[in-house]
């Protein structure tokens, strides 16, 4: 989360406390994660759910550092989510492996986990 908030720190230079999404667009552009401001636009308008994205835009409606991490939300818990899955995958093939092999570690997967 310290990367993030120093991400919004760095291009948030008119008001450290918020950002406009034309702010928000053009910082994904020069971090090199959308191809330009206009489909950055686009993404935030599908990130926040908004149905007039040009009427937003225009408006100028501050954008929160809690607003900008939601960006990054999806993907953290997405990348989480699949780390934690090739965890459980992993321990389940080494407790077979051993059961196999008769040796103790045979127990059932969910033991183990509510165990952890």
């Amino acid at each position: 989360m310290e990367i993030l908030r120093n991400w919004y720190t760095s291009f948030a230079v008119y008001d450290s406390a918020n950002s406009s999404l034309m702010q928000i667009a053009e910082f994904l552009w020069k971090k090199g994660l959308i191809t330009d401001t206009a489909s950055g636009l686009k993404y935030l308008g599908k990130v926040y759910k908004i149905s007039n994205l040009p009427l937003a835009v225009a408006k100028g409606k501050a954008y929160s550092f809690d607003d900008f991490s939601a960006i990054f939300v999806k993907s953290v818990f997405k990348e989480s989510l699949i780390q934690v899955i090739h965890d459980i995958e992993t321990e389940s093939k080494n407790i077979q492996k051993k059961g196999e092999e008769g040796k103790e570690g045979g127990a059932n997967l969910t033991l183990k986990i509510s165990n952890f």
